[in-house]
């Protein structure tokens, strides 16, 4: 048996590195999973903290087609971009939480994403809480004829006790095919909104901007009105 040659001349060519590889980022791209977190995913009291990321078009056949929390699992994400990700039968095309998961977005984009039902950017659920801190939700996607009576939030979906502050964050541009195109709050969920704004793709009353701490009422968000 000929010997193992390591030298450089044996070497095959080296894969091109991808540009935001070469600006000093870490890229996940075009992964995906058959049951959440298309990129990844933290449960079971497990802590994952990323900065400086780009998560592009991944893909889950169930919930989260890029990241994922649950079980009291925390995820930290800053300065990252989450865009172009897509579940192909269930909640939160770029991001879904439940079961008492953290979840902390600091100067952060999340856009492109999209949801056949609720959640086009990000689905919380059973106690989840986000903290979205100057960050942008924007041109996200949820719903489509086939699951129009679960088709809510084009940027966010909050149900089952669940909980988003948002801090000096923009949501625009986003899309629903039912009801709340920037948010929906639902089952006594919780929406904190200072000093945020909410764009393009919202029927949010204009009186609630004018408060820099505004807990949104899941009243409004049944009355379509988010």
């Amino acid at each position: 048996m000929s010997p193992i040659n390591l030298s450089t001349s044996s070497h095959p060519t080296p894969l091109p590195m991808c540009p935001l590889c070469a600006a000093g980022k870490t890229t996940f791209y075009d992964n995906m999973a058959s049951v959440c977190g298309g990129d990844l995913s933290v449960a079971e009291e497990a802590i994952i903290s990323i900065k400086a990321a780009s998560f592009e078009g991944s893909t889950s056949a169930s919930v989260g087609g890029s990241l994922c929390a649950s079980g009291n699992g925390t995820l930290s994400i800053a300065q990252c971009a989450v865009s172009g990700a897509r579940t192909t039968e269930g909640n939160g095309g770029g991001i879904y939480a439940l079961g008492d998961s953290h979840i902390t977005i600091e100067d952060t984009s999340l856009s492109g994403c999209i949801s056949p039902t609720s959640g086009g950017g990000m689905s919380m659920f059973e106690r989840a809480q986000v903290e979205l801190i100057r960050s942008s939700i924007f041109n996200n996607t949820a719903g489509n004829v086939d699951y129009a009576d679960n088709s809510d939030g084009g940027g966010i979906a909050l149900n089952d006790q669940s909980r988003a502050v948002i801090t000096s964050s923009q949501l625009h541009g986003n899309k629903a095919f039912r009801v709340g195109g920037a948010v929906y709050a639902h089952d006594q969920a919780e929406v904190h909104i200072m000093a945020g704004k909410l764009g393009t793709g919202t029927v949010l009353p204009a009186w609630l901007l004018t408060h820099l701490h505004t807990q949104i009422s899941p009243r409004y968000a049944r009355r379509g009105m988010l």
